[in-house]
């Protein structure tokens, strides 16, 4: 238990150090630049360089940023209808990969046990796999408790 509170405030102090990059990299200028956006009445989902030029295509903005991997209709609205749960799902994924499996196994959990399309699921145990070496502390802290 010790060298898990003691790795884990090595690990909390590394990340709350890095935390004004991070606020300046994904939140300075957020309502600026791309964002991905859709046709109300055909569904399609499309990457704008602006807000305006969104706009002006009569299309709604479904985030700010680039379309990605995860802006599908289906993994969009995961987001969306899972919010109050969708942390501890994927918790559930990592916690199977904790001492193994491949990214491969990881990326099959979250597409048959959240929903995600495949290449969101990827996107997401990549995230795992560098929490997994980052933050292992952390988690195993935090899932003690």
């Amino acid at each position: 238990m010790a060298v898990i509170a003691c790795g884990a405030t090595v690990q909390i102090r590394n990340t709350k150090a890095k935390l004004p990059y991070v606020q300046h990299v994904l939140y300075d200028g957020q309502n600026e630049g791309p964002v991905c956006s859709f046709d109300e009445k055909c569904g399609t989902i499309q990457g704008f360089d602006n807000v305006e030029d969104s706009l002006d295509a009569n299309y709604t903005v479904a985030h700010c940023g680039e379309c990605g991997a995860c802006s599908t209709w289906n993994d969009m609205e995961l987001q969306y209808s899972t919010r109050d749960d969708l942390a501890e799902s994927a918790q559930d994924c990592a916690k199977k990969s904790l001492f193994g499996g491949s990214i491969e196994d990881l990326q099959k959990c979250l597409e048959e046990d959240i929903g995600w399309t495949s290449d969101c699921a990827l996107c997401w145990a990549e995230d795992i796999v560098c929490t997994k070496k980052f933050c292992t502390f952390i988690f195993l802290q935090e899932s003690l408790c």
